[in-house]
């Protein structure tokens, strides 16, 4: 390792929404298989995947992630943190490039199984010639593109089926993918997901999912919810919820999304990104007889579009994330900066290494960006200090939410 011979260094791509006990024996694990010595998670900040904000902001993520065995993290753009799962995990995959230090990527699946999620990857990177007439011979039977690719690459690879129809392997998929993209020497691995479906409602005890917790704990089920997350996390979850900063659910974000709906025109909803087909005609439609965001998600999704994919489409209507912008950011190489949200004092060399080792600019405080950042890196910065204004006007306590959080609260250092 550059300047560090004997270190080596895992990188995770991670939600942390919220961090649980499932994350922990997944940090644990790794390094014990890897025989990695430090773990830079990248994570995302105060909006994720699914097109919805975080439960607890993501200053309270990381130092939860800080306590429990990872040593830097480090933010994923807004404009890809809620992007569907090929940019999310080239993006990620990118700044775990891009920083010069990682030897390792680790992700979690539900196969468990890194050469089904190769054989998959390398059909996806290829595209040979046999996978693309099986794409156009499903397409003539009227299926849209997404279950027309599916069903080619159950026939090309030879994997079992449902390999291809679980999140976390079809995001190690695009990590491996991104990885061959960009002709990385990061060794991918992959763990079995321990016990809990990802999108399981359901506590299943100590290892349970994000979406159980989440769930949980709007319910009300507070106490229950938290012995699924290690012990040094309670605590913190519970004080930032008795401050009234959170918990934050997607339904909160319901006057937002009505006031923009209703100050936007067709052609500026068609601008934003992965708005597609007319789809800002049903989006229209749905806000004359809905209110809430979850109600509006129901009532716009279709065969076509699932749940999740209208969440992100109406959350970048809300943050405003255009296909534009997110097309500039992918042409000059996804995201222009690594972002660092806190380390370990005990891990401070790590942070040396990456900012002697990064390929892109490495930023540690926003009150020196502009002296680090061209236009473009400037403006991406802008949206992540515009997105965490509107994170925390959603605050369910408005007396304790804090406007320009961006420039008050300082990376955490533990």
């Amino acid at each position: 390792m550059k300047g560090f011979l004997t270190m080596k260094v895992l990188g995770i791509v991670s939600e942390y929404n919220p961090f649980h006990n499932g994350h922990k024996l997944h940090i644990e694990k790794s390094k014990k298989s890897t025989g990695c010595d430090f773990v830079i998670a990248v994570m995302s900040g105060n909006f994720v995947q699914r097109g919805e904000p975080a439960i607890f902001d993501k200053w309270t993520r990381t130092r939860s992630a800080l306590i429990n065995g990872v040593d830097m993290v480090i933010e994923i753009p807004v404009s890809f943190a809620t992007a569907s799962a090929e940019f999310f995990a080239e993006c990620s995959v990118r700044i775990l490039e891009n920083s010069g230090i990682i030897d390792t990527i680790s992700f979690g699946s539900e196969c468990g199984n890194v050469d089904y999620i190769e054989k998959i990857s390398d059909i996806l990177y290829n595209e040979p010639t046999e996978f693309k007439e099986l794409i156009k011979e499903e397409l003539s039977k009227g299926l849209t593109f997404p279950v027309a690719r599916s069903k080619a690459l159950k026939k090309l690879s030879c994997v079992p089926k449902d390999v291809l129809e679980n999140p976390n392997n079809i995001l190690g998929i695009e990590y491996l993918k991104a990885l061959k993209k960009i002709n990385s020497s990061i060794t991918p691995f992959t763990l079995l997901r321990e016990v809990s479906h990802y999108n399981s409602k359901d506590m299943t005890g100590f290892i349970s999912s994000a979406t159980s917790i989440r769930e949980g704990i709007k319910k009300g089920d507070v106490e229950a919810s938290l012995m699924a997350v290690p012990e040094n996390c309670r605590g913190l979850y519970k004080s930032v919820m008795k401050k009234g900063i959170s918990p934050i659910f997607p339904d909160d974000m319901s006057d937002f999304l009505n006031y923009k709906l209703r100050m936007s025109t067709p052609s500026q909803i068609e601008s934003i990104l992965d708005v597609t087909e007319g789809l800002e005609n049903r989006i229209i439609n749905a806000m004359t007889e809905n209110y809430s965001f979850s109600d509006m998600c129901s009532y716009i999704k279709s065969k076509r579009y699932t749940f999740t994919r209208i969440q992100r489409v109406l959350s970048h209507i809300i943050l405003d994330i255009t296909k534009k912008d997110t097309k500039t950011y992918i042409d000059n190489g996804f995201s222009q900066y690594i972002r660092v949200l806190g380390f370990r004092k005990d891990s401070s060399h790590l942070l040396s290494s990456l900012i002697k080792n990064s390929k892109i600019p490495v930023i540690t405080n926003l009150k020196n960006a502009g002296n680090q950042l061209d236009t473009l890196g400037m403006k991406m910065l802008e949206k992540e200090i515009q997105t965490t204004d509107i994170y925390m006007a959603l605050c369910p306590d408005k007396s304790n939410s804090s406007i320009r959080k961006e420039f008050t609260e300082p990376m955490v250092i533990i």
